[in-house]
């Protein structure tokens, strides 16, 4: 008998584990979300459950700052990548420019304080050097130390399912398919604007409303650049609950004075009207096609002239 219940031992534990597993209010820890490209789009509110905190780094993610109220803390965080680019025989030779190698290093120190579910304050700060160039190097990949994205996020508007956001300070931004407003991620100093943005979001959709001044490349800190502003309004609908397939619309609005091209030196406007498919990947359309076919209508007035496009 006690043989018996030994050969039967190994086949009844595993369906007692998976019986204890569904019973109903059972505490499953979740898969932990990836890293995104802007950091400050990553969401640590699940740890909260002490259940989801599996991860080694969890506890620089998630620092409660009171003991009754959860959703009071502080994620700290950052990044080190190290990168070597070569170039060889560049413009396939022509113009005697000799090859050129050196090695980037990119280094980000992030804060993340929410105090609540209404307001929040976030700081990233960047070191980005280069060594073993033979020309100088733009700003781009050398800034020793700089102020990445500092803002504050205000939430006047908050349900179950809907939520608006008010940002204002340091931000960057990336939409769609990245073909016209991306973040910049293969220099060292990615892109950043300084200005104001609205971000509504409810089921089926997720709205971004900015008015902007791009931050300037000077290899130290600095501020926006204030002979340019960039505005516009980005809405994207999602046909089906997982998010796999939408449709974005957007207006996109510049203003660049002192402009300049080989007819002249003049302000500049754009207006920039455009509509796409938004196609996640993994999507069954995904595999098939490229459903991010945009149309682009452009009408920018220049040294008096209106083009189309």
């Amino acid at each position: 008998m006690r043989l018996g219940l030994l050969i039967c031992w190994p086949v009844i534990l595993p369906a007692i584990v998976t019986a204890q597993q569904m019973i109903p209010g059972a505490e499953i820890p979740l898969t932990p979300p990836g890293y995104k490209m802007l950091r400050f789009d990553e969401d640590y509110s699940y740890l909260t459950n002490q259940a989801n905190r599996t991860d080694l780094v969890d506890p620089v993610k998630y620092i409660p700052l009171r003991q009754e109220h959860p959703l009071w803390y502080l994620t700290i965080g950052g990044e080190l990548r190290e990168r070597y680019e070569g170039h060889y025989d560049p413009n396939f030779g022509i113009g005697g420019k000799g090859s050129d190698s050196y090695l980037l290093q990119r280094i980000t120190l992030l804060t993340d304080v929410h105090l609540g579910e209404r307001l929040r304050f976030f700081a990233e700060g960047i070191s980005g050097v280069i060594e073993g160039e033979s020309q100088p190097a733009p700003h781009v990949q050398d800034d020793p130390i700089d102020l990445q994205f500092a803002f504050v996020d205000v939430v006047p508007w908050l349900k179950d399912d809907e939520r608006l956001t008010l940002r204002v300070g340091r931000f960057g931004m990336s939409f769609g398919a990245g073909r016209l407003v991306a973040t910049r991620a293969a220099p060292n100093i990615p892109f950043r604007f300084d200005g104001f943005e609205a971000l509504y979001s409810r089921p089926g959709w997720n709205v971004t409303a900015f008015l902007t001044q791009p931050v300037k490349d000077s290899g130290h800190i600095d501020s926006e650049d204030h002979s340019t502003t960039f505005w516009g309004i980005y809405a994207t609908h999602y046909f089906d609950a997982p998010r796999t397939l939408g449709l974005d619309l957007y207006y996109l609005g510049i203003h660049r004075e002192d402009g300049k091209y080989a007819s002249g030196i003049a302000d500049e406007h754009r207006h920039t009207l455009l509509g796409s498919g938004a196609n996640a990947p993994g999507g069954q359309l995904w595999r098939r096609i490229d459903p991010r076919m945009e149309r682009c209508d452009k009408c920018r007035l220049y040294l008096g002239h209106d083009v189309e496009s």
